[in-house]
């Protein structure tokens, strides 16, 4: 780790500004004002007015936001005591944790200290009240190679005694983050850096008399990550620059790395929510329409499910129509954990060889349709095993062009349709079986299926949440506009 104590960076913000979480630079005096001065809102998005609450509050076990400094006063801010909960009297104090100590020796409630009305006998309970004021401010900046440990220390003065906060770019700090208040210092400590946590560290220094915004915001700049890829892009494992993945992040971030997550698979039931039919441009139809089918039998055999089609005479639809399982209950709604992994499943039919020509597996979400044609053949009698991988390269739209990597996000922030093709002889009576699908996920328990490599984790900005940024925060309202999701905004900037 090098620290530079005499010069902030030159792209860093001046000592009387804060940083946004764009990167522009507003005044200190501007935070929680009321107005949203940054372009993307971060110097309100954090304010209590939308009861999010901010780096300086105490989250209670009702969700209720209430003033650290009102933690062990005596009183129950939060309503459910939690506020009060985990205080300790230090050893041979005369009066309780949250009491405060007259010169004369009398114990008062701490919530009295300062608060303009003298309670003590000899008034020394309002002496000497001050607002917070810095001692000793973190340093201006900080250059932490990635995986290192980030610690910077804020002294300050005042009566009572101020609590230190952190901030992040106005926003919060990584969760992985620890802070520590010890009679007027306060502590961060961050391990594992990476580039995401890059930016402007702040110290707000608070008490009963007011706040303060220390300056100058350190600047941390996290350097290296052990790949070949540059800050807006990641992929931990590869050794050249071209494979790296850019971070999507729905257009809202620029700034992501690969999520701690480890690969697990959804299995669904072996038997499907519906047996439908569908037609599309694969059978002259210019869109996809998907109908319920005429006529089948389902039966099962084993722990497997078999898919018995009539002839075409006999059943209901079109001849256009093809039958394909549905299994959108398992793998409906968000599943972007999946990016990069794969779907797999076992077919096997009865008929004759394979005449029927349409895509293998189709997916939609957020209003757009993706396609997989399988390449090999499908062989009549045998278990044919499949398996397509969550990735642009397996993936078409509807008129052939391939799929983006930023396509099949925008579909897996929302599944709306999850088919599995059950047709493939056109003529003649045939049964089909439909085995062991499953498609790759990722979640924070190893089960020993290595690493979800390819899954982001981005850098959200205020009024944003989930791993690539495809949710709205509490008090956030969607506004729909292109190109993709949309942006997160406060219901008055959604109604203006």
């Amino acid at each position: 780790m090098s620290r530079d104590t005499n010069q902030q960076s030159p792209d860093a913000c001046s000592s009387n500004e804060a940083t946004c979480m764009n990167g522009a630079c507003i005044r200190k005096t501007q935070i929680c004002d009321g107005n949203a001065d940054c372009n993307d809102g971060s110097d309100e998005s954090s304010c209590s007015m939308y009861q999010r609450c901010e780096p300086n509050d105490f989250k209670c076990r009702n969700s209720k936001c209430v003033f650290k400094t009102w933690l062990c006063d005596g009183e129950n801010d939060c309503g459910d005591g939690s506020d009060e909960e985990n205080c300790a009297t230090l050893p041979d104090s005369p009066c309780r944790y949250d009491e405060f100590q007259c010169r004369s020796g009398q114990c008062i409630p701490k919530a009295f200290q300062c608060d303009t009305h003298p309670d003590c006998p000899d008034k020394s309970d309002e002496i000497g009240c001050s607002p917070p004021s810095v001692i000793e401010p973190p340093p201006p900046s900080l250059t932490i190679p990635a995986g290192g440990i980030l610690n910077i220390t804020c002294r300050a003065a005042g009566v009572p005694v101020p609590l230190i906060a952190w901030r992040l770019n106005l926003g919060h700090v990584p969760l992985k983050c620890e802070s520590h208040n010890d009679h007027g210092i306060g502590r961060l400590t961050c391990e594992n850096m990476q580039p995401i946590d890059s930016g402007a560290y702040m110290c707000e220094i608070i008490n009963t008399m007011g706040t303060h915004f220390v300056s100058p915001d350190t600047i941390v700049t996290v350097t290296g990550n052990g790949t070949m890829c540059q800050q807006d892009t990641f992929n931990n494992k590869t050794r050249f620059p071209a494979d790296c993945i850019h971070c999507f992040c729905f257009g809202v971030s620029t700034i992501c790395g690969r999520a701690n997550l480890y690969t697990h698979v959804l299995k669904p039931s072996y038997w499907p929510d519906a047996i439908v039919g569908t037609v599309g441009p694969w059978s002259g139809h210019d869109r996809l329409m998907v109908v319920d089918l005429g006529f089948y039998m389902l039966r099962r055999v084993d722990d497997d499910m078999e898919l018995i089609l009539p002839n075409r005479h006999v059943n209901s639809l079109s001849p256009r129509h093809v039958s394909y399982c549905s299994y959108l209950k398992k793998y409906m709604g968000n599943q972007l954990n999946s990016y990069g992994g794969s779907i797999r499943y076992e077919v096997q039919y009865k008929g004759i060889d394979e005449t029927v020509h349409a895509p293998d597996v189709i997916i939609k979400g957020n209003g757009k349709v993706l396609v997989h044609w399988y390449k090999g053949t499908i062989l009549t009698d045998v278990i044919n095993h499949i398996s397509v991988s969550l990735l642009p390269n397996k993936w078409q739209h509807m008129d052939d062009t391939q799929a983006t990597r930023e396509d099949i996000m925008m579909v897996l922030s929302n599944i709306e349709l999850f088919l599995i093709r059950m047709q493939y002889a056109d003529k003649h009576p045939s049964a089909i079986k439909l085995m062991n699908v499953m498609m790759d996920s990722a979640a924070h328990d190893d089960r020993g299926l290595g690493s979800a490599l390819l899954v982001e984790e981005c850098s959200c900005p205020p009024g944003y949440r989930g791993l690539s940024c495809e949710s709205c925060e509490q008090g956030y309202v969607r506004q729909i506009s292109e190109p993709w999701l949309g942006r997160c905004v406060l219901p008055d900037v959604k109604a203006a």
